[in-house]
């Protein structure tokens, strides 16, 4: 018969993970990452100062202020 109505021997639940989603996901992904990537890349200016520039000295550092309340 090619419907069955509840009889017979009933299926069991399938406990396995389906990754095929996850994998289709992960490779878009990549793909995408690897597109944006170079352009990124082209477009990041990074202003570095050279080693010559003198270094800047710290602020002086002052004692921290310490007060107490007595209630």
């Amino acid at each position: 018969m090619g419907v069955q109505l509840g009889r017979g021997r009933s299926r069991r639940a399938n406990g396995d993970i389906n990754v095929t989603p996850f994998v289709d996901v992960v490779l878009v992904l990549l793909i995408i990452f690897m597109v944006v990537m170079p352009a990124m890349q082209r477009f990041l200016w990074l202003h570095i100062p050279p080693e010559s520039a003198d270094q800047v000295e710290p602020p002086n550092q002052q004692p921290p202020i310490v007060e107490t309340v007595n209630a």
